[in-house]
């Protein structure tokens, strides 16, 4: 059975981080959101001290392969905007 891979960017709620976003993948999103936010050990080191964060939008990727593809165009791009845009298909946070 393989896994399904998502494409994630995440923004901070943390009054002193507004403009701070993250794009990351991984084959599930309600697991790695509560490590990013501190509640479950795994989090990425430069989320830490800046949440708490929330899924703004994640796309689905056949493979691990696709999901690095998509997410290093997106790390690519300058400005959130254009972030945003190079996702393409975007989804909603509906988890």
């Amino acid at each position: 059975m393989t896994s399904k891979y998502y494409v994630y960017l995440l923004i901070s709620n943390n009054i002193n981080f507004l403009k701070y976003s993250y794009v990351g993948i991984t084959t599930d999103l309600n697991r790695r959101l509560s490590q990013h936010n501190g509640l479950l050990s795994g989090g990425a080191k430069s989320t830490r001290g800046k949440g708490p964060f929330e899924i703004l939008y994640y796309i689905e990727a056949n493979d691990r392969s696709e999901a690095s593809k998509y997410e290093y165009e997106i790390k690519q791009e300058k400005g959130f905007q254009k972030r945003l845009d190079k996702m393409g298909e975007i989804q909603k946070r509906n988890i």
